[in-house]
């Protein structure tokens, strides 16, 4: 008998063990995916969040453009390009499930700020002063927006707080810039939506001109050997010291090479040097940007590119990459661009693409007679000061040129931008904002 209950506890205590078995699994099994789904959730906040920052930016940096932009039809183009970063900055803002009221009123700034714009390009002339003083505020509401969004960027990645909480956190601190954020976000929706004019219905270093190059289309296809003799002779080494590696054929033919830690192309047509890339690093910086920039159009003369005229260029780690172009006869063809990267250490050149020279470079025929600087520089916007212009070809984003005016001008805070006016209509064909710094002179 007593062997029978004997039993039967064991029977119920392996039961009881079983489940509490069970149980334990169950709790790690939910605690494992329950930290897995929050993992997951802040993964896509925190590309959210990313995104969000981005857009915010990215309307700044539009609407600075557009108080630049005197012609109707860029303003047009601005205007729906606005739309577009706000509805990307509204879908990202969705993802978050901030606190519902702050989300409104950043919902209601996004919705007027593009819609606005487009509202400005619609008419004959040019657009008021009073519009470009309207556009004026409103990129100082989106440029306070963006550095505060920035701010609870910050605040988001480097604690586990949730995005509402990054924003109330934000309007707590006392050093937020400008003072309260959530009240600036408020008095922004409540300024523009007292706006009586709110009444309304409703980079050129990576645009490459062509696919096929006229500029070598003409000229002899050279064996392997004759471009590893080039090679050779250019870089002053030994024959037969080149490594053959596997060709590449696509918009250009090229021929590949290598030579210990630098790799070097040349196109089969014309035996023209297409880039070097050298893996190397600067130690100490023994040389200026600008006597780097010289280096470069010495080294670019001596591979035989002629009448290279230097853009901008950018300082990393040592190494300083310039933008040369084409010109010809006093006009800059900005697609015809050669990049070159000289060490401040060594004062060599350690990298070369030319690859938008050999596919962009032609001979370019003016057909008619362009309008004078004068009578093009009378439609730039009231908001600028024209400093100088010249003539350049530029790319458009349909593959063509267009021949315009870059007129280099300054706003009323000493802001340096550059107007591509065309030299034939007067229209509005880009916008670039000049940004010095001590890692170079660039362009947004």
């Amino acid at each position: 008998m007593e062997n029978l209950k004997e039993r039967q506890q064991g029977k119920i205590i392996g039961f009881l063990c079983i489940v509490c078995l069970i149980l334990a699994g169950a709790s790690m099994y939910f605690a494992f995916a329950g930290n897995s789904y929050r993992q997951r959730e802040r993964t896509v906040n925190e590309k959210a969040v990313s995104s969000l920052c981005e857009s915010l930016d990215s309307i700044s940096v539009s609407l600075k453009k557009s108080i630049y932009s005197a012609d109707k039809k860029a303003l047009s183009k601005a205007g729906n390009e606005l739309c577009r970063q706000a509805a990307a900055a509204k879908e990202s803002l969705s993802l978050l499930s901030p606190d519902r009221e702050i989300a409104d009123e950043l919902f209601k700034f996004l919705s007027q700020v593009g819609n606005y714009t487009l509202s400005l390009a619609e008419g004959e002339g040019q657009v008021s002063e009073e519009g470009i003083k309207a556009l004026q505020e409103l990129y100082g509401y989106a440029s306070e927006l963006s550095e505060g969004m920035n701010e609870i960027c910050v605040d988001y990645y480097n604690t586990d707080v949730s995005f509402s909480d990054a924003l109330g956190n934000l309007e707590n601190k006392t050093d937020a810039p400008d003072g309260d954020f959530y009240k600036r976000v408020y008095d922004t929706a409540q300024s523009l939506s007292d706006y009586p004019t709110l009444v309304y219905d409703g980079p050129f270093a990576d645009n490459i001109a062509a696919v096929r190059s006229d500029f070598l289309k003409e000229k002899n296809e050279v064996t392997a050997e004759e471009a590893a003799s080039k090679i050779e002779e250019f870089l002053g080494i030994s024959k037969g010291s080149l490594k053959r590696e596997e060709d590449i054929n696509g918009s250009l033919e090229l021929y590949s090479f290598s030579k210990g830690k630098t790799d070097i192309t040349v196109t089969k047509k014309g035996g023209c040097i297409c880039s070097v890339l050298s893996d190397t690093y600067a130690l100490e910086e023994t040389i200026s940007a600008k006597e780097a920039v010289k280096r470069g159009a010495e080294f670019l003369q001596k591979l035989g590119y002629e009448n290279m005229k230097s853009s901008y260029y950018s300082i990393y780690d040592g190494i300083c990459t310039v933008n040369y172009a084409y010109e010809d006869e006093g006009v800059i063809c900005y697609g015809d661009l050669i990049k070159v990267s000289v060490s401040l250490d060594s004062g060599k050149a350690v990298a070369l693409d030319a690859t938008s020279f050999l596919l962009s470079h032609k001979n370019r025929r003016v057909s008619k007679t362009p309008l004078t600087e004068k009578e093009v520089a009378e439609r730039l916007s009231p908001a600028l000061t024209l400093i100088d212009a010249q003539p350049a070809f530029i790319p458009l984003d349909t593959g063509k040129e267009a021949l315009c005016y870059e007129l280099h001008c300054k706003d009323g805070e000493g802001q340096e931008v550059l107007v591509y006016l065309d030299a034939y209509t007067a229209e509005q064909r880009d916008i670039l904002i000049l940004l010095y710094s001590d890692g170079g002179v660039l362009t947004k």
